[in-house]
């Protein structure tokens, strides 16, 4: 049990980046698609996830300060960027 138990942490602990591209191609086999058409879905999720964490990377670092420094202008306390979307995993 403790060897299925650390292969499944093991998977997870491989990131979202990874997990997620497998999970769609084993869903996409399930409904039927064939395993190249697959394939490209979980490719095609897995580069729009690294996508999407890229561009909130950057929109957090561009706005971090600014959002800082607005907060402490005005006396608010904003250091917290809410920029609306959860980032798949």
């Amino acid at each position: 049990m403790d060897i299925v138990l650390n292969a499944f942490e093991w998977f997870i602990g491989l990131g979202s980046n990874v997990f997620l591209p497998l999970i769609i191609f084993v869903i996409g086999i399930l409904f039927g698609l064939k395993p190249g058409k697959a394939f490209v879905s979980g490719v095609t999720v897995g580069i729009g996830s690294i996508g999407l964490g890229l561009v909130l990377s950057l929109l957090s670092d561009g706005l971090g300060t600014a959002i800082q420094q607005m907060g402490e202008q005005y006396g608010g306390g904003l250091n917290i960027l809410d920029i609306g979307v959860g980032v798949g995993g």
